[in-house]
């Protein structure tokens, strides 16, 4: 049997184990540990006497991973003489994959790059990814010129307004096409496209000679003693 003296120490530790056990669980459950978040490591090359100095906040920007962007991808051949790009000034709110009104913010630079004039050209701006109820894709004309001259055999009249060598012309979406599609993206849920495809119908010089199709073939086509 335990002496008295003895119990009253057993029950002293006793108290003392629980008060411990009752601070401890209430520190935990009323305070929160808060991890710090694990810094991004960075090498920035510089000269030997400019080593100790810290990434400034550029050169941290330049490292930081872009966000994925709408692409515009120009399928027309190297061979047919333009130069195509985005405009600058429309570029970053057309990328923006955020950027629900990206059609009003299309717009491309066309420039003639060949020794002749273009009186005539007619491209397609393809949604590959976005098709109606009937599952045809959905595309966007962009056209130059008099309806005429998209046949190359038509000859320019002196009315005609070309594109002269070195000169540039912007193509943007047609304002009566933009709230077309804009209303029917929302009554058929149609996805936003991630990717622009612009296409070559036809190009032609006023001259009886152009490009036609999507593989750019120059026409009139020459003859081939094999094709007789």
């Amino acid at each position: 049997m335990l002496s008295e003296k003895r119990l009253t120490w057993l029950v002293l530790l006793v108290l003392a184990g629980s008060m411990a056990l009752f601070v401890t669980t209430r520190h935990s459950s009323g305070e929160t540990t808060v991890q710090q978040p694990e810094r991004t490591r960075i090498k920035v090359l510089r000269r030997k006497d400019l080593l100790h100095l810290k990434p400034t906040a550029q050169e941290i920007q330049d490292v930081q991973p872009s966000p994925p962007e709408r692409a515009f991808e120009n399928l027309i051949p190297s061979h047919v003489p333009i130069k195509i790009k985005l405009k600058k000034t429309k570029e970053k709110a057309f990328k923006d994959l955020q950027n629900d009104k990206w059609a009003r913010d299309f717009a491309i630079e066309l420039t003639n790059t060949g020794a002749k004039p273009i009186y005539s050209i007619y491209m397609l701006l393809v949604l590959p990814e976005v098709t109606d109820r009937k599952g045809v894709k959905i595309v966007f004309p962009l056209f130059y010129g008099r309806n005429e001259l998209g046949d190359t055999r038509t000859k320019a009249l002196p009315e005609d307004v070309p594109i002269s060598p070195g000169e540039t012309y912007v193509f943007t979406i047609s304002e009566l096409q933009i709230p077309v599609w804009e209303q029917l993206q929302r009554e058929e849920n149609r996805p936003q496209p991630k990717r622009i495809q612009l296409k070559l119908q036809v190009l032609s010089f006023g001259d009886g000679t152009g490009y036609i199709g999507n593989d750019g073939l120059a026409v009139p086509h020459p003859i081939s003693w094999t094709n007789l």
